[in-house]
């Protein structure tokens, strides 16, 4: 019975997985729309943007992965068009990766993907504070 539950459970989490990947490249897609058509982003992009860190995170963990600190540096100079591009095709290929594997692998891609994601997202979002 025990057993059971486990695998219920780890299947719950791995479904979980998979929406959370979905909703990350759906809300990038939706970012990256409205910095494409407006040519700036607004509050409710914002809002998005930090949804996008949370699931990112989210998905970093269930995948088994750390965050790695120091790309702040990094991405100090970069563009905020190119940082949500980078960050809507990191969230693509999350989504990509989860949908492939079960919920027995534990993917590289995936982790670092997740990590690329919640350093771009925060990058934009202390871009769109600085303005």
């Amino acid at each position: 019975m025990r057993v059971r539950m486990e695998i219920a459970r780890a299947d719950a989490e791995y479904k979980k997985a998979l929406d959370d990947a979905d909703k990350l490249s759906s809300l990038s897609g939706e970012v990256a729309r409205a910095l494409r058509d407006t040519g700036k982003l607004a509050g409710d992009d914002l809002k998005k943007v930090g949804t996008i860190e949370k699931l990112a995170k989210r998905i970093l963990t269930q995948a088994g992965g750390d965050e790695v600190a120091g790309h702040a540096e990094d991405l100090q100079h970069t563009p905020l068009n190119d940082a949500v591009e980078q960050m809507s095709a990191a969230a693509d290929k999350v989504q990509k990766c989860v949908k492939e594997q079960t919920r027995f692998v534990v993917s590289a891609t995936v982790i670092g993907n997740a990590n690329d994601i919640i350093h771009l997202a925060q990058h934009i979002r202390r871009t769109l504070k600085a303005d």
